[in-house]
């Protein structure tokens, strides 16, 4: 009896200590996530800014990489207003 009672009880602090009240934590995350992607994307065109090709090859990557960084969405959005539910992740099991 004694053991749930020490278990309930650090259970609840943690719950207290984790998750304070007024403080919505998926909100501040998804902030935090935007920003950076953001800073990432950022140092990547700077990057990608100070490369000098000569050939075809790079700058056709060049390209890519460029037209990449300026469409590209997280993960979470991509299918966030989607009208349909998202598809299910293909993870081939070994």
């Amino acid at each position: 009896m004694r053991f749930w009672l020490r278990t309930a009880f650090w259970l609840g602090l943690a719950f207290v200590v984790m998750q304070p009240h007024g403080l919505v934590l998926t909100e501040s995350a998804n902030r935090m996530s935007a920003v950076a992607m953001e800073t990432g994307r950022s140092i990547a065109r700077d990057g990608l800014d100070q490369i000098a090709c000569t050939s075809l090859e790079c700058t056709g990557a060049k390209l890519m990489a460029t037209t990449t960084l300026a469409s590209a969405d997280t993960p979470a959005n991509r299918f966030a207003n989607a009208p349909y539910p998202a598809p299910p992740l293909n993870r081939h099991r070994t």
